[in-house]
């Protein structure tokens, strides 16, 4: 019955509260690993030698 099927997916969704990767993830690093957030961004693989050194470096530092 596809009317039916709709409104059960209609309500599932309805009570699956709020979800945010972001936030899911923040948390679980938090709480699980003990590790707090950075604004240290990775560059892509792309990206010439010297950037993926630096990033390289600045790891270590911290």
């Amino acid at each position: 019955d596809q009317r039916e099927w709709t409104r059960v997916v209609i309500k599932n969704i309805a009570a699956s509260g709020k979800f945010s990767s972001d936030r899911t993830i923040k948390e679980y690093a938090t709480e699980i690993w003990g590790v707090e957030p950075t604004d240290l961004k990775i560059p892509p693989p792309s990206e010439p030698r010297e950037a993926l050194e630096e990033t390289a470096r600045a790891l270590r530092k911290s």
